[in-house]
């Protein structure tokens, strides 16, 4: 009796829990789902959304296939999150536009000027400290879009040598909430390199001299 009453009840659970993933499943599918607007025109060209399920599906960001050079000025830290990786655990960035930010970046809007001002040129955002919801939007933007852009953290210290070398202002982080981005706070390098441990850079010419 005691086997018979331990297998229904083993039935039940398994078919409680298959109940609550169909619920969950259809939970998301809703909230992916956009408001309808009422009216025709519109709602029959309603755009799909991206979730965060879907996110983790794509595959991780494909490596350009360039190695960090095995020279370069080296500072302690690193990029913040993996899908920023290019070559292996390395990300590798030839030329990039570089923002130095003295505090933490707490938002995406924080980072809308530089994304704009950067063109076509890779992205390095240097920053003492990033909220997660911007370091997930550009992991997913790495891995939707292939967005050539890196946020690392560096401590202060380093951070000001950072800016010497990239010859850039150091900026706070409510000058990029405000939209403040001067010329003068866009640096550049030859290359950067970093693992979630380290940063190799080569200055640019125009740095050096």
């Amino acid at each position: 009796m005691f086997l018979v009453v331990l297998a229904v009840g083993g039935l039940l659970l398994a078919g409680a829990v298959a109940v609550d993933v169909r619920r969950e499943r259809r939970r998301r599918e809703v909230l992916a789902e956009p408001p309808p607007r009422n009216h025709p025109a519109v709602d029959d060209v309603a755009p799909s959304y991206v979730t965060q399920d879907d996110i983790d599906r794509m595959p991780a960001p494909a490596g350009t296939g360039r190695a960090p050079a095995r020279t370069g000025i080296e500072l302690p830290g690193g990029h913040a999150h993996p899908d920023f990786a290019t070559h292996g655990n390395w990300a590798v960035l030839g030329h990039p536009v570089v923002v130095v930010v003295e505090d933490e970046v707490s938002s995406m809007r924080e980072l809308l000027v530089p994304l704009q001002l950067r063109g076509d040129r890779p992205l390095v955002v240097a920053c003492g400290g990033a909220h997660d919801v911007v370091l997930t939007t550009l992991a997913a933007n790495r891995r939707a879009l292939g967005t050539e852009v890196v946020l690392a953290v560096l401590d202060q210290v380093d951070l000001l040598e950072l800016a010497g070398i990239a010859g850039c202002d150091v900026l706070g982080s409510s000058d990029l909430k405000a939209g403040y981005l001067p010329g003068s706070a866009l640096g550049s390098l030859e290359q950067w390199a970093s693992t979630p441990d380290v940063v190799r850079v080569i200055p640019s010419i125009s740095s050096e001299t």
